[in-house]
């Protein structure tokens, strides 16, 4: 017994009509994930070009960093011999100043002008702009405000207020700050390592001072004049300071 069936072109344009819906639907399907694939690919092609020129700038800039860095640090190490002269012409070795009981009333007397390492600032500004680790970005961006506070202290520094010489300490400590974030950076500018190198908030605050008390240090060992019997007081405000848990790094303004 035969079934009676429609065969032939009439069965084929027969099933066309009555799915009619569904094969246009499926074609368009079909269409529109081609395009949505061949737009993926074309992201993709996008970012990873846009990975690899990022990672060209970010090697360039890595790698004229270490002549910034190396013009903050030698402006640290002027700022910092300027500012020891004045301690050993001034401290008692008691912490006290004789010079300020000699100087006349409301004439102020500034330290020598050091050259600020303008040079620098616009090498770090494509080195920024290129990374990707906030805990790097915050570093960088404390670093170029440590700077700018230091620069700002000194070229305002009066040697004739009072208790000059412990603020003649404090600045000695914002200058050993600034290249120890200088330092802290290095390996990585010289290729030597590539782990994250951002330590602000990251070092305890104890860790961090004495990073800052050993650059202190540091200055007062090149010298041929030894600091030796003022290496304490600085390092009694150190103590201070870690007792006091205050954060060698710039806060907030309070409103």
């Amino acid at each position: 017994m035969c079934l009676n069936l429609p065969h032939g072109p009439f069965i084929v344009g027969q099933w066309l009509f009555d799915w009619q819906t569904l094969v246009g639907g499926s074609l368009a399907f079909a269409a529109a994930w081609a395009t949505v694939r061949a737009v993926r690919d074309q992201i993709g092609q996008t970012e990873a070009f846009h990975r690899d020129e990022l990672k060209r700038r970010h090697n360039a800039a890595r790698a004229i960093m270490p002549l910034a860095l190396s013009e903050i640090s030698e402006y640290c190490q002027s700022i910092a011999a300027a500012l020891a002269d004045e301690v050993e012409a001034r401290d008692n070795g008691d912490g006290t100043d004789w010079v300020a009981e000699l100087a006349p009333d409301g004439i102020a007397e500034t330290l020598p002008p050091q050259h600020f390492p303008s040079s620098a600032i616009p090498a770090l500004q494509p080195f920024i702009e290129t990374l990707s680790d906030k805990k790097d970005i915050r570093h960088v961006a404390e670093l170029i405000a440590s700077l700018q506070i230091l620069a700002s202290r000194y070229s305002s520094f009066n040697l004739r207020d009072a208790n000059v010489v412990d603020s003649l300490y404090g600045r000695i400590l914002d200058a050993a700050k600034v290249r120890m974030l200088s330092h802290a950076m290095f390996n990585y500018a010289r290729f030597l390592d590539d782990a994250p190198f951002g330590m602000v908030g990251v070092a305890t605050i104890d860790d961090a001072w004495d990073s800052i008390h050993r650059e202190a240090v540091g200055f007062v060992h090149v010298r041929r004049n030894q600091l030796f019997p003022h290496l304490k007081h600085i390092g009694e405000r150190i103590g201070r300071y870690k007792q006091g848990k205050y954060s060698p790094w710039n806060e907030k303004f309070g409103n």
